[in-house]
C-alpha cells in the first residue's frame, strides 16, 4: 500500500516536467532565416566585332650594315701616314691611309722577273724548236734518198752490177738514217712537254704579277663609298701583319635592321612573301620600313628566326649596333577581335558577359596596336562572335558565374 503513494508522486512529477518542456517548446520565439542575395560587380563592358585586321609585332632590332668595308693591309709592311680619323665622314675616292709603297713594289719587281725569265725560256724553246722541225724536214728528205740509193743497188745487185758490200752500206746508212729522225722527233716530243710546262708556270706567274699589282694598289686605299670611319686601329709608324685590318668604314647606304620573331610571326611573314605581299612597319620614331628577307637558320638558344628589314627614306644615318624599338604590321587574319588590354587577363583568357554572368574563354592573342583610347590588343578565338559583350575592367575575383552589372 506504501507503493501506490509513491509511483503516483514519480508520475506527478514527470508528468509537470513534461508539461513544462510542452509549454516552453510551443512559446519559444520564432527565428525567421535570412535570404542570401548574392552580391553583383559592376563593370565595364565593351562589344566585339569579329572581322579582318593586321596583327602587329612588337620587339627590338638591331642596326647593321653589311655593306662595310674593311680595310685591310695586303702584306706585312708598316703604315707611312692616315688621313682620316675616328668618325670622320669621307666621300667615295678619299684617300685614307698610305702604306710603304717599296715593299709592294719589290714583290711586283719579283713576280715581273720571274715572268720575263720565264718568257725567255719559252723564246728559246720556240727557237730550238724551229730549228728541229727544219733538221726533221732534211733528215727525212735525206732518208728518202738513202732509200732510193739503197732500191737501185738491190736490182743492181740481183744482175750481179753491184757487190753485197755496198748493199749492206746501202742498208746500214738508211737504218742509221732513220734512228737520226726518231731521234729528231723525240726531242721535239720532249720539247712540247716542256713548253706546256713553262706555259704552266707562266700562267701562275701572271697571277702573281697581277696580285702584285692589285697589292700595290691597295697601299694606298681609297673609299669604296661615301660614309664614316667607324674603327681607326693603327697610326703612322705601325709594323701591320698581312691581311691586319686597318680601318672600317660604314657606308651611308645599306643600313637595315635585324629583329628577332617568334615561328607564328615567320610563318605569317613567310606566307606574305612568297605571294609578293610587302609586310611594313616602322621605328619608334616612326621612321618607316619593309621587310626584306627571313634568316634561313634558327637561334639554337631562343627559338626564334631573325627577320632582316630596310629603312625607307632615311634623313638620319642611324648608328651601327643601335637597338631600336620597332613594330611590323603582318597579313590581315579573317577572325580578329580588338580589345582593350585591360580585358586580358593571365594572358590568354577574356570573359565573356552572357545573362549578367562572367563566361571565361580562352584566347589567341596576335599582338597589339596603338587605339585611339590606348593600347589594344588582337585576339581570335572559335567561341567569340561578333556582338558579344566582353569584360574590359580589372576584376580580381573575375572567375566563369560572377554575377556582374554593366555600366556605361
Amino acid at each position: 500500500m506504501r507503493l501506490l503513494p509513491r509511483f503516483l508522486l514519480a508520475a506527478a512529477i514527470i508528468g509537470i516536467g513534461l508539461g513544462g518542456f510542452f509549454f516552453l517548446n510551443q512559446s519559444k520565439p520564432t527565428v525567421t532565416p535570412l535570404v542570401v542575395v548574392p552580391t553583383t560587380w559592376r563593370v565595364a563592358a565593351t562589344t566585339i566585332q569579329v572581322q579582318p585586321e593586321h596583327p602587329e609585332f612588337r620587339g627590338f632590332a638591331t642596326v647593321e650594315n653589311p655593306r662595310q668595308q674593311l680595310i685591310t693591309s695586303p702584306l706585312a709592311t708598316r703604315v707611312t701616314e692616315v688621313f682620316v680619323a675616328n668618325g670622320r665622314r669621307v666621300q667615295t675616292g678619299d684617300p685614307l691611309l698610305a702604306l710603304y709603297l717599296p715593299d709592294a713594289e719589290a714583290r711586283l719587281h719579283q713576280a715581273l722577273a720571274s715572268l720575263a725569265d720565264i718568257q725567255s725560256q719559252l723564246n728559246q724553246r720556240t727557237i730550238a724548236d724551229d730549228k728541229d722541225q727544219a733538221a726533221l724536214a732534211l733528215d727525212r728528205e735525206a732518208l728518202a734518198l738513202l732509200e732510193a740509193k739503197r732500191e737501185r743497188l738491190t736490182d743492181l745487185r740481183a744482175r750481179g752490177l753491184a757487190s753485197d758490200e755496198q748493199l749492206e752500206t746501202a742498208r746500214q746508212a738508211v737504218v742509221g738514217q732513220q734512228l737520226q729522225i726518231n731521234r729528231r722527233e723525240l726531242t721535239l716530243a720532249t720539247s712540247r712537254e716542256t713548253r706546256a710546262t713553262l706555259l704552266a708556270q707562266r700562267t701562275r706567274i701572271d697571277a702573281d704579277v697581277a696580285l702584285a699589282r692589285e697589292d700595290l694598289k691597295a697601299m694606298q686605299p681609297t673609299a669604296g663609298a661615301t660614309g664614316v670611319i667607324a674603327h681607326l686601329a693603327v697610326t703612322p709608324g705601325d709594323r701591320v701583319s698581312a691581311n691586319q685590318t686597318l680601318m672600317r668604314l660604314i657606308p651611308d647606304s645599306g643600313y637595315e635592321l635585324r629583329l628577332s620573331v617568334p615561328q607564328t610571326v615567320v610563318q605569317a611573314v613567310q606566307a606574305a612573301l612568297a605571294t609578293n605581299q610587302v609586310i611594313e612597319g616602322q621605328t619608334h620614331t616612326g621612321q618607316p620600313l619593309t621587310v626584306d628577307r627571313i634568316a634561313g637558320l634558327v637561334n639554337a638558344r631562343t627559338g626564334a628566326v631573325d627577320l632582316y628589314a630596310t629603312l625607307k627614306h632615311s634623313d638620319q644615318h642611324p648608328v651601327l649596333g643601335t637597338v631600336l624599338p620597332v613594330r611590323l604590321v603582318l597579313p590581315a587574319r579573317p577572325d580578329l577581335a580588338v580589345l582593350p588590354t585591360d580585358a586580358l587577363y593571365g594572358g590568354n583568357t577574356i570573359y565573356r558577359i552572357r545573362d549578367n554572368q562572367l563566361e571565361a574563354i580562352e584566347v589567341t592573342t596576335y599582338g597589339q596596336r596603338d587605339g585611339t583610347t590606348g593600347t589594344e590588343i588582337l585576339v581570335a578565338s572559335p567561341a567569340l562572335r561578333s556582338g558579344d559583350q566582353v569584360l574590359i575592367s580589372r576584376l580580381p575575383a573575375a572567375m566563369t558565374g560572377l554575377q556582374v552589372e554593366v555600366v556605361e
